[in-house]
């Protein structure tokens, strides 16, 4: 009787050991699994605070690119244009132009623009330069402006293109001549009244209150084997409350002087808006065939972009 109470107890305790055991093992799992999963989460939380998608996580990038596609036929597209965003500025060039400065989140207000000669800009708007003779610079190199407002985002680079507007648009003064009346000229100098000398950069809208005179200088030509003078200008507009007036004082050789007073205002009307392609003012000049009568200039042809109208 006591053996079989001393087997009973002894399978009691190897069962009780093994039951043991057994939870051991698993409080030990347990344990293992927890502090397995706590340092996955930690990794984790880790992982996200450094994981950026650039090297400025808290500011924006602005690369921007220039598109010229709206400059006339032609005009001389500058090599660089300056760049302003809030208050710096950078000279960027024709490749797309990564901006050096990193911005803070939010809206900005971009402005692009060309250096011209004879034109003198600020941030706001371009004057054409003053002569000593208080007349207007009759061909500054050509004008481009553009704005845009954008908005920069944290840990990103905007990418944005500006479309460039041209400011100035090109008026040549053409008028054709009898053979040998040119050589009967001793000279000739002309004044046109009317014209406008600043812009909005921003808007493109013209901000004089008063047009100011530019000097046409006519030179020698020939059109189609006939002689001509032709004068060149390049012009930021016309002012619309006044008129046009191109005044001519010819010399010639006999000794009398000759001033002829034309009226462009219908022929320069829109001249601001809008289409920038050249336009040709085409005349015939004719020279008093004896003393006392005065030279004539026998109406205009208005050639704009290939059409031509008779006035």
């Amino acid at each position: 009787m006591a053996i079989q109470i001393r087997k009973r107890t002894m399978k009691d305790r190897i069962k009780k050991q093994h039951t043991g055991n057994l939870r051991k093992e698993y409080s030990r799992t347990r344990e293992t699994g927890f502090l397995l999963m706590g340092t996955i989460l930690l990794l984790a939380g880790c992982v996200k605070d450094d994981l950026y998608n650039t090297q400025h996580p808290d500011k924006g990038a602005l690369v921007v690119t220039a598109d010229w596609a709206g400059a006339s036929s032609e005009a001389v597209l500058p090599d660089t244009y300056i760049l302003h965003v809030d208050n710096q500025e950078h000279e960027a060039g024709s490749t797309p132009c990564i901006f050096p400065s990193l911005l803070s989140p939010g809206q900005h207000k971009l402005l692009a623009c060309s250096k011209a000669e004879g034109i003198t800009t600020d941030e706001a708007t371009a004057t054409v330069n003053i002569l000593e003779d208080g007349t207007l610079e009759p061909l500054p190199g050509y004008l481009f402006s553009a704005v845009k407002e954008v908005g920069i985002t944290a840990d990103d680079t905007l990418r944005t293109s500006m479309s460039m507007r041209q400011h100035n648009r090109l008026l040549s003064l053409v008028m054709k001549m009898e053979e040998g009346e040119k050589e009967r000229l001793s000279s000739v100098s002309a004044t046109l009244e009317g014209i406008a000398s600043s812009v909005d950069l921003g808007t493109g809208t013209l901000t004089d209150s008063r047009g100011k005179a530019v000097i046409p200088l006519f030179r020698d030509g020939t059109e189609e084997g006939a002689p001509v003078l032709k004068a060149d200008l390049r012009l930021l507009g016309v002012i619309p409350a006044e008129r046009q007036v191109l005044t001519l004082i010819l010399e010639l050789k006999s000794g009398d002087r000759q001033t002829i007073t034309n009226d462009l205002t219908e022929y320069l009307e829109g001249f601001s808006d809008g289409e920038k392609e050249p336009l040709l003012l085409y005349t015939s000049l004719e020279l008093p065939a004896e003393a006392g009568v005065g030279a004539v200039i026998k109406g205009w042809e208005v050639v704009d972009g290939g059409d031509i109208d008779i006035h």
